[in-house]
């Protein structure tokens, strides 16, 4: 490979870590909060099954 696109290659690799990165933190976030926003939800459900 030439340096033209071992730069091109480097950069590809850099773009896509930091897309991935990001991804992760905003699923993790995501799976976070409708875990948090599920306990609520499932005690209400409980409690209006045992009505």
């Amino acid at each position: 490979m030439n340096s033209k696109t071992n730069a091109i290659v480097n950069f590809i690799a850099q773009e896509l870590n930091s897309f991935i990165y990001i991804l992760s933190v905003v699923s993790g976030a995501l799976l976070g909060g409708a875990l948090v926003a599920s306990i609520p939800l499932c005690a209400i459900l409980v409690g209006f099954y045992n009505l």
